[in-house]
């Protein structure tokens, strides 16, 4: 339970500055690929923290936070022997059919805390625009895209 909420939501503009910077460089090693994990997956353990301690308004706990849906293309079978979870999302997902969506902070950072996958969409140069996420109870299913303009 959170008392005072003052310094979880500093520290949550912090990382958001963090993954601000890191996205305007080039992705390209295991490095950087931590380095952004990091202030991503933390920043859903905030989010998280401070919904459930109640410690956000209504109104921002039901903000709903557009996103992109892209279906599998796997079949069940295959879906299911999936190991790793972070293989080639272009062979597992269908990137040519994103379907509009919305989702809540709540929704959001439960694909994130409990997903077996996490993975960058780049722009041209290398750069974040993007978060490819998929929990393991919708990674049968679908894959989200959450923008990084809209990301927390």
């Amino acid at each position: 339970m959170i008392n005072e909420s003052a310094p979880w939501k500093r520290e949550l503009r912090r990382l958001k500055s963090q993954l601000r910077k890191l996205s305007s460089k080039p992705v390209n090693d295991e490095i950087a690929d931590f380095q952004l994990e990091r202030p991503v997956l933390y920043s859903a353990v905030v989010v998280r923290r401070l919904i459930e301690s109640q410690k956000v308004t209504d109104k921002t706990r039901a903000r709903e936070y557009p996103v992109e849906f892209y279906p599998t293309r796997l079949e069940r079978h295959d879906a299911l022997l999936r190991q790793t979870m972070r293989g080639d999302i272009e062979k597992e997902f269908d990137l040519e059919a994103p379907q509009p969506g919305v989702m809540d902070a709540w929704n959001i950072t439960s694909e994130l805390l409990h997903g077996g996958f996490v993975n960058w969409d780049l722009g041209e140069e290398e750069q974040l625009t993007g978060i490819f996420v998929t929990s393991k109870r919708n990674h049968m299913e679908r894959l989200v895209r959450i923008p990084l303009s809209e990301y927390f």
